[in-house]
């Protein structure tokens, strides 16, 4: 009975240790974890300026384009291609590199009409993406926004597949875009094969004056993202941006395990 009891013990010491042992590494990869929703929340949003510029922004000499592209057009299907590899002189200080094109179709000149952004060899930072983005106007301040597989591939190849359903609420005044605020809601699955879920809680604020100076985080706006761990279980991590002076903006993720983390310190 002693024998019984002494191995019944050492088991129970040893499961103690291993489950010790996988609370420590998840723990240990939750801020990682975190950093991969803040960059999947930044290529989300950064490029969605030049999808609310309208046909006519373009063709305008006071429209003011982050990254300062090469801008072309061709009349006859309404595209206006934004080439990043070939930038014109500006004074536009980025907080992140932007390279290769961004082609915008706007199709029918018609306030009903839906137009597309599509990635070609296009990279922020040390992020490439894949895909296109399709917006549809539903009134004269809100634009919905929907995409299946985009790819989000970081620098060492792993990649990001989401699908997701956005509405954006603009505020113009006479000198173009003042404001986006974004909701919604993105899924898909993450470089380890683990489903995710973001939710938008509070709009994802871009104030336009921000973005032509050449910064990239929303100035406000805090998002739910739901992650699997195994069949029935996940983790929930919220990530929310506070605006400071001067277009400064913190980003701060408060992890499933009560620890609130700043990510760009």
């Amino acid at each position: 009975m002693k024998r019984i009891l002494f191995w019944a013990l050492f088991a129970s010491i040893g499961l103690s240790s291993c489950q010790d042992d996988v609370d420590r590494t998840i723990q240990t990869n939750l801020p990682v974890e975190s950093r991969q929703l803040l960059d999947n929340s930044l290529n989300i949003s950064e490029s969605l300026f030049f999808a609310i510029l309208r046909y006519g922004d373009y063709q305008s000499p006071n429209t003011i384009i982050p990254g300062c592209p090469t801008v072309t057009f061709t009349e006859s299907t309404r595209t206006v291609t934004l080439n990043f590899d070939t930038k014109i002189a500006c004074e536009i200080k980025n907080q992140v590199e932007r390279k290769g094109k961004i082609i915008l179709q706007y199709g029918l000149n018609s306030p009903t009409s839906s137009w597309t952004l599509t990635y070609q060899d296009y990279q922020f930072g040390e992020f490439k993406l894949q895909g296109v983005r399709t917006f549809t106007p539903k009134s004269l301040i809100e634009i919905q926004e929907s995409f299946e597989d985009l790819r989000i591939i970081s620098k060492n190849e792993a990649g990001t597949t989401i699908n997701g359903n956005l509405t954006h609420q603009i505020s113009r005044t006479l000198f173009g875009i003042n404001t986006i605020n974004s909701t919604g809601e993105v899924t898909g699955i993450n470089p380890v094969g683990r489903s995710i879920q973001l939710i938008v809680d509070s709009p994802r604020k871009l104030e336009a004056t921000c973005i032509r100076s050449g910064k990239v985080y929303p100035r406000a706006g805090k998002e739910s993202w739901r992650i699997s761990r195994e069949p029935g279980k996940s983790v929930l991590h919220s990530l929310e941006y506070v605006a400071k002076d001067s277009c400064k903006v913190d980003a701060f993720a408060q992890l499933s395990d009560g620890r609130k983390l700043l990510l760009n310190p």
